[in-house]
């Protein structure tokens, strides 16, 4: 999932969410970073921001840093 959000392949990125339980979908890496701040930081388009924003995924959620991602 990381590897379609930092190229920015939108249409990978659905494939495997359809296929992704959604509390997999909400885990954060070592950083505590989550799937909006891979997004952010990679400087993805509205597109994919807005397809996590979709999931329910809070842009409130920070990271080990206190950063969100929006």
């Amino acid at each position: 999932m990381n590897y379609a959000i930092k190229n920015k392949k939108l249409s990978i990125l659905e494939i495997i969410i359809a296929q992704t339980p959604t509390q997999v979908l909400q885990e954060v890496d070592e950083n505590k970073n989550s799937l909006l701040h891979i997004a952010i930081n990679n400087n993805c388009g509205t597109e994919i921001i807005e397809t996590l924003l979709n999931l329910d995924l809070s842009p409130d959620q920070k990271n080990f840093e206190g950063k969100t991602p929006i």
